[in-house]
């Protein structure tokens, strides 16, 4: 029941309930994101699990797709996902990939992609989304992929860059998926590029499940460099420095229900 008795929440018992959002929006890896099955970490019910009772974290990917098809899916995603008064706290983008890929139904030329993606951003922002981050794509392992393909790692690379300089010239944080994977095997600039064919077996077999998709260790990876990136540009989205919803339990007073779990919460600083 409402304030007042009624059967009819009102305005303010429906805001204390809503949980902002975290929204992570790209393809296959962001939708294989929430994977609790098959892999031994899972990116989506990680952020979940920290964000728990604090903001809402939501992954819309969809395997396959490139910028060219995303950039048509953003804003109506947008607006799903705000339609009951929800605020978007933080995008991220993940997409580059498919882009990447030599298939006709998902290459996107380079310079095209960084155009699409410098549009979602820009598109982002203008629908009032505050913090928006991108996530470049990572390496692939070629001798893993079916049938084997040859210089996809540099490849992926390019595309790497060319989200990096759109994350520089629109002034958001950057995750750089693919130096970071190959710092994590060990590569050092000037050695033989894990994950070209020839190399001397699939060293990126730790972090790729097929050459492309991520282990539980990769997810790791992603995690962790999301959270070093809210910890230095986006601290106010720390979750020890956001309030929860709806008051702790000892801080309700039975005697004075429903009006004492509508308070508003505040943070407690230790």
């Amino acid at each position: 029941m409402a304030v007042g008795g009624s059967n009819e929440p009102s305005a303010l018992a429906i805001r204390r309930v809503t949980h902002d959002k975290i929204l992570i929006f790209g393809d296959s890896l962001t939708e294989l994101s929430s994977d609790i099955h098959s892999l031994s970490f899972s990116l989506t019910p990680a952020l979940q699990h920290y964000y728990f009772r604090k903001l809402s974290v939501v992954a819309r990917g969809y395997g396959g797709y490139s910028s060219m098809h995303l950039k048509h899916v953003l804003l109506p995603t947008l607006r799903a996902e705000t339609a009951a008064g929800e605020t978007i706290k933080l995008l991220v983008v993940e997409i580059g990939t498919n882009d990447a890929s030599e298939r006709d139904i998902q290459a996107v030329p380079v310079e095209t992609y960084r155009e699409n993606l410098e549009w979602i951003v820009e598109q982002a922002r203008k629908s009032g989304v505050e913090r928006v981050l991108v996530v470049g794509p990572g390496p692939v392992d070629e001798d893993m992929l079916e049938p084997p393909l040859y210089n996809r790692v540099m490849h992926n690379l390019r595309y790497s860059e060319a989200a990096k300089d759109v994350a520089a010239r629109c002034g958001v944080p950057f995750i750089d998926m693919w130096h970071t994977m190959m710092e994590r095997v060990g590569w050092k600039k000037g050695q033989p590029v894990p994950g070209q064919s020839g190399t001397g077996g699939t060293v990126l077999k730790e972090l790729l499940t097929d050459g492309v998709h991520l282990t539980g260790e990769g997810y790791r990876i992603w995690y962790d460099e999301l959270l070093a990136v809210i910890e230095r540009d986006f601290p106010e989205l720390r979750s020890e420095a956001l309030p929860t919803v709806l008051p702790h339990i000892f801080d309700v007073d039975r005697r004075n229900l429903p009006d004492t779990l509508w308070q508003e919460v505040q943070v407690k600083v230790e």
